[in-house]
């Protein structure tokens, strides 16, 4: 049996989501705070399939693209696909589809340069994946040695692959809605598969994907999730105007505080991680999710949040200084602007020093893993094979 704990509420009439409601529904707030006065109703669900309607040819070749079907490898745990903000339906098909051609196969380790080439171009033909400037074998550190996890495609056969499952839920405008909304309906889809795999799966979750997936971890009190991988998230806040206007383009980032630390703001999933590094008062007394997520204020489920963050066996989190999305790019890495603008190493902070979230317990025990990936822009990391190969895979084993 999984344990879910959630207080998230909301309901949503008109306009961008066009959400039918009761005339006595309200938002409640996550976490019961009195600052949500009488807004005390619970949220309604929505209904979304999941399930993605694919061609004869696709479902034979691809048969658990869309997540459905039975779980057939017993050599790796499967994986658990989270998208972006704005994505379009299928948008993590790609990554899904490499990992489970290129993935957990292969016996035979290549540390030439065409067992190399051999990988990067395997299967290319239906996909134009780009690919960084990298080292011939694909290197992840363990026990303090480098080894190589590069292998031949021509093993493709020989091994297993392993099952990927898309989540393909609230995509283009509805990714907008409240995050504790969404981790909801997510996590209702996980809690099956983790009662089906007790031995534990894996969890990446790509942009705004990477929040809802680590509030997941977090508030599922009995999880079996075992590596969880940030890609590009901006876990620790957003503060950038390059991001603000793809949503809101008329608006800086200086002062969409106004909107955003509001009952009404706060209905909207990118003011609940919206972090302003010059009214931060505003937001630990108005946000609904990155303060309470964080564990940066007392709340009654400080401790749980931790413990989901402690049973994991990997924390992984990937980002780079040519995103040009997530701002500051540190987030990325629970990184932080101080009032000053100035980045504040995660190292550094007031809350990892305390250890209120966990991750310095992680990083002490050898759990959390950084890594840093030039080059690379925010709308490409899905569907870079580079990254795929030398910060992803080896952590879904």
């Amino acid at each position: 049996m999984v344990k879910r704990t959630f207080r998230f509420g909301g309901s949503l009439a008109g306009g961008l989501f066009s959400i039918p409601l009761n005339s006595d529904d309200g938002i409640r707030d996550q976490h019961g705070d009195q600052d949500a006065g009488d807004q005390d109703q619970i949220l309604k669900p929505i209904t979304i399939v999941i399930e993605e309607k694919m061609s004869d040819k696709e479902q034979e070749s691809n048969p658990n693209l869309s997540g459905i079907g039975p779980i057939s490898s017993d050599a790796y745990k499967p994986v658990v696909l989270i998208h972006g903000i704005l994505s379009a339906k299928g948008h993590m098909n790609s990554m899904a589809d490499l990992i489970r051609k290129l993935g957990i196969v292969g016996t035979r380790v290549m540390g030439t340069l065409w067992g190399w080439l051999e990988l990067i171009f395997a299967r290319q033909g239906a996909h134009d994946f780009k690919v960084l400037s990298q080292s011939p074998s694909s290197r992840t550190k363990k026990g303090g040695k480098e080894s190589s996890v590069c292998t031949s495609s021509s093993n493709y056969a020989e091994h297993p692959g392993t099952d990927v499952y898309v989540v393909d839920a609230f995509n283009g405008y509805r990714s907008l809605l409240p995050m504790w909304f969404q981790v909801g309906y997510f996590s209702r889809y996980l809690e099956k598969l983790m009662v089906e795999h007790p031995s534990g799966i894996h969890l990446l979750g790509y942009s705004q994907g990477g929040l809802i997936a680590r509030a997941i971890v977090e508030s599922i009190s009995n999880h079996t999730i075992r590596n969880f991988i940030s890609l590009s998230s901006p876990q620790a806040g957003q503060f950038g105007d390059s991001f603000l206007h793809l949503i809101y383009p008329s608006y800086l980032k200086k002062k969409v505080f106004e909107l955003f630390y509001s009952h009404l703001g706060q209905i909207s999933s990118v003011a609940n991680y919206w972090k302003d590094p010059h009214h931060l008062d505003l937001y630990l007394k108005f946000s609904h999710f990155l303060p309470y997520l964080n564990n940066e204020k007392e709340h009654q489920d400080q401790e749980l949040y931790r413990q989901g963050i402690l049973k994991l066996n990997k924390l992984v989190m990937i980002g780079g200084p040519d995103d040009g999305i997530i701002m500051p790019w540190q987030s990325s890495h629970f990184g932080y602007y101080d009032t000053n603008e100035t980045v504040v190493p995660m190292e550094n902070g007031t809350w990892y020093e305390e250890d209120r979230l966990g991750l310095r317990t992680l990083k002490e025990s050898g759990r959390l893993e950084l890594f840093t990936v030039p080059g690379v822009q925010h709308f490409d990391w899905h569907k870079n094979k580079a990254v795929l190969l030398e910060y992803i895979l080896p952590f879904l084993d």
